[in-house]
Formats: structure tokens, C-alpha cells, sequence
């Protein structure tokens, strides 16, 4: 028996012929004669298999030869998987008939309706209008990426489990994080396309039984006092590597505790009592990552940078950037890149960003939360107590009382200020202690080598 190849389904032939694949019982090819000045005929690939429940022999087509689409390998695959379901006793026309339906339909076109559906506005709790899924854009870039250009072609009910998983092996040889992310954006999208009443033909997620991804260490990285010493009088630098304000926002993360993003696009709204020492940020659930309002205390070293930065301008955006519109706000990767500076694809520094420039070892803006966490652990304060400071879900710390969730979510609001105080200004007077005075002339350990 011969094998099917791409010259077999591409050959010119005078009559239409017939191809079995010794490679897959059951699957062969009919190629018809070219019409007009077509260079190849039609090439349909068929199965033939047994139909146990009525112990007869039937057929069903799976696809028609598209060199960006059904190719030999797919129609291969396809057959295999067709023979797998009839060997389970499956109807097998009766599925093939169901997925005709909605043939017209690709994951592509999928992909763009359950876009269209998470990105349309609606109200949110605190009354304004957002995205059904606010991170959506980034949902769609991983799929983009690395799904349309693999599976982006084929009908969705088509997609097997083993088609998923080859795209999760691939991408899982260069990055872990990424075929993680990847594996979640297809599950949103394929669960979504399997509820009832969806026009794809999906019986089920094929989302599933895959193959695990490597383990993710959380980091542990710390700064120590002479490098929080460095970091702190070094962000003065004349020559320091980011403005002023982005500077400021690097100290501000280490002293509130609060995600970059809880504090880039802030306003003066948000500070309740400025000027005084019962001074509170409070975060619009906009700007969350768990979507709650946020009120954390403002100790004094908070307040100082505050008042600086608003110094700097006159706008409402306390870390205003340098655009021109008096609305703008820095990037959330903006405290990042001022960290690290610019490097190329293979990660070597093209331009020093403020840890080259200090002589730092590498650090993001997410550690300087961990290190003011851990110098209040040392203070002797309690991981719930700093779970509040975090804004970290409540846990079964010591210390934690466990209620009904219906209780927390529902009734107590309660912002633990005078508990998320107490650890807060704690961590005030350790940073003042670290850092101590002023030095003469703020320099960086570059500067100082020179």
C-alpha cells in the first residue's frame, strides 16, 4: 500500500484517483483532474472505518488539501483520532455531520468573538464603565502569539487535547511563564466556546488532561541594609538614570508597601487628611489587583515623598510624568525599566538603568514590597498584620480568626487602619535607621570607583 504525500495530492493527474495511507488504516485521498489553468486538481481526504453498532462499513469526509490548512499530517492526525472514536462505538458520521454545521467557523473567528464579548464595557461595582475582562489585552496577546499561527486555521471542534498540548510543550522550551499564561488564555477562550448555545460545535473544552509545566520558584530576593542605604541616597544622584518622579515612585513602593500600579496613576484625591499624621491612601478598586479599595496609611516618609513630587508640578497627577498632557501617567513597567534600563532580546545592557548605575544586584519593584515586608517580620510583627499592609488575601496566619467568607466579603469592611499604622510607622523609623543622615554628596559606587 502506498503513502500518502503532498506530491500524491498535488499530482496532475487525467481521472480521478484513489489513494489509501499505509501509515493510517482507513484514510485515503481522492484527486480529481485540474480545471482551466488550475495546477493541480481537487484532493479530498475520506476515512473509512467499521460501524460496530450497525456492523457495516461506512465513510465520512474530514477535509479537502490545503497547504496552509489540511495538509497530509492534519488529515493523518484527524483519521487516527476518527478511528480511536470508532473503535469506542462513537457515530462517528453523526459527529462529522454536527461539525459541517459550523464549519464556517475557525478558532480564529472564535478567538475574535470571545474578544469582541470580555473587551464591551460594563459597570462595574465602583460605578464606572470597564471591560468585562480588564486584562483582556493581555489575554489576546499570548493568543496572537502563539495560537492563531498553530490552531488558528482549524474548525474548534476539530482541536483535540494533544493539539493543545503541543503548543504548551513548545512554548514551555523558551519561556515556562509563558506556555503557563498560554494554556490559560486557551482555556478561557475554549471554555467559553463550549457553553451551550455557542455556534462552534464544541461538545467540550479540549483544555485539559495536559501535560504539567515546570514548577515556578517564587522569588526570595531581599535587599539588605547597605544596598537599601545605596539605593536610597543614590536615587538623589544629579546623574541617576529616571526623572525625578520615577525616583520618588522607587522609594514609595519600599515604604507603603503598595504595587506599582496601586500608585503610578494616583491623584491627589486620593490621599484623605493630607498634612496630617492620620494622612490615608486610598485606592480606587480600578487601580487593585484583587479589584477592592485599598486605604493604607501614610507614615511620614510616605508624606515627605508626596510633598516632593507635587513639588515638582502643578498637575493632579501626583507622579506626573514628563508628557505634556496634565492627565498622564507613567507606564505600570515604568519603575521596572527605570531599574534595569535597556537591554536587548539576549538581556545585555544597552543603556545602564539606576541598579548598573548604583552597582546593585538585580532587583524589581515587586522586592521592595518583600523587603519592607521582612524588616517588619524582624520587628516582630505578625505575618497577618503584614498580610494587611500587602493587601494579601486572609489566610490561616496566626493570629487570624476564621469566619464565614460571606462574613468578610459581605459584611465586614472594615480597613484595619490602626493595625496597618502600627506596622507601617514601625517601618518608618527602621528605614530612617538604615539610611541615616543625608550623606555630603549623594554618590553612586560608580561615581565613588571613578
Amino acid at each position: 500500500m502506498p503513502l500518502i504525500t503532498t506530491n500524491t495530492v498535488t499530482a496532475k493527474v487525467a481521472k480521478r484517483t484513489k489513494t489509501f495511507d499505509s501509515k493510517c488504516p482507513g484514510l485515503y485521498v481522492s484527486v480529481l483532474p485540474p480545471k482551466g489553468d488550475a495546477q493541480h486538481g481537487r484532493a479530498t481526504f475520506f476515512f473509512k472505518y467499521w460501524n460496530k453498532k450497525l456492523g457495516k462499513q461506512e465513510q465520512v469526509e474530514i477535509g479537502v488539501y490545503d497547504p496552509k490548512g489540511w495538509t497530509v499530517e492534519l488529515a493523518r492526525a484527524k483519521a487516527n483520532d476518527l478511528s480511536g472514536r470508532a473503535g469506542l462505538g462513537h457515530n462517528i458520521k453523526n459527529e462529522v455531520r454536527i461539525k459541517k454545521t459550523v464549519s464556517g467557523s475557525t478558532v480564529s473567528q472564535m478567538i475574535d468573538d470571545w474578544i469582541a464579548e470580555v473587551s464591551a464595557l460594563e459597570k462595574k461595582a465602583d460605578g464606572e464603565m470597564r471591560p468585562v475582562l480588564e486584562s483582556w489585552k493581555n489575554v489576546e496577546g499570548f493568543l496572537n502569539r502563539e495560537v492563531r499561527p498553530a490552531i488558528g486555521f482549524m474548525a474548534p471542534a476539530d482541536v483535540t487535547n494533544n493539539d493543545i498540548a503541543q503548543i504548551q510543550l513548545h512554548i514551555a522550551k523558551r519561556s515556562t511563564s509563558g506556555a503557563r499564561q498560554t494554556r490559560s488564555a486557551m482555556k478561557r477562550v475554549f471554555k467559553w466556546g463550549a457553553e451551550a448555545g455557542r455556534p462552534y460545535g464544541l461538545p467540550c473544552s479540549p483544555v485539559h488532561n495536559l501535560p504539567s509545566v515546570k514548577k515556578e520558584h517564587p522569588s526570595t530576593n531581599v535587599l539588605f541594609e547597605d544596598e537599601i542605604r545605596t539605593l536610597w541616597w543614590g536615587l538623589d544622584h544629579p546623574d541617576v538614570p529616571c526623572t525625578r518622579t520615577i525616583a520618588l515612585g522607587i522609594k514609595f513602593e519600599l515604604v507603603t508597601m503598595l504595587r506599582s500600579k496601586e500608585f503610578l496613576g494616583s491623584r491627589k484625591s486620593f490621599i484623605i487628611g493630607r498634612g496630617t499624621e492620620a494622612a490615608v491612601w486610598r485606592v480606587p478598586m480600578k487601580f487593585v489587583k484583587k479589584r477592592r479599595v485599598i486605604e493604607q496609611p501614610l507614615n511620614s516618609l510616605a508624606a515627605e515623598i508626596i510633598e516632593e513630587a507635587l513639588s515638582l508640578h502643578n498637575r493632579e497627577v501626583i507622579f506626573a510624568p514628563r508628557a505634556l498632557d496634565p492627565d498622564a501617567i507613567h507606564d505600570r513597567n515604568a519603575l521596572s525599566n527605570a531599574l534595569i534600563g535597556k537591554r536587548d532580546k539576549k538581556k545585555r545592557t544597552i543603556r545602564p538603568g539606576v541598579i548598573k548605575f548604583l552597582g546593585l544586584k538585580d532587583f524589581t519593584p515587586h522586592d521592595l514590597r518583600r523587603t519592607a515586608a521582612s524588616l517588619c517580620g524582624d520587628l516582630g510583627f505578625s505575618d497577618a498584620q503584614i498580610a494587611k499592609c500587602l493587601d494579601h488575601q486572609k489566610g490561616a496566619g496566626e493570629n487570624v480568626e476564621q469566619v464565614p467568607s460571606v462574613t468578610g466579603k459581605v459584611y465586614v469592611h472594615s480597613k484595619r487602619l490602626k493595625e496597618k499604622r502600627a506596622v507601617l510607622d514601625a517601618l518608618d523609623a527602621e528605614l530612617r535607621r538604615i539610611i541615616g543622615k543625608r550623606p555630603a554628596v549623594a554618590r553612586s559606587p560608580l561615581h565613588l570607583a571613578a
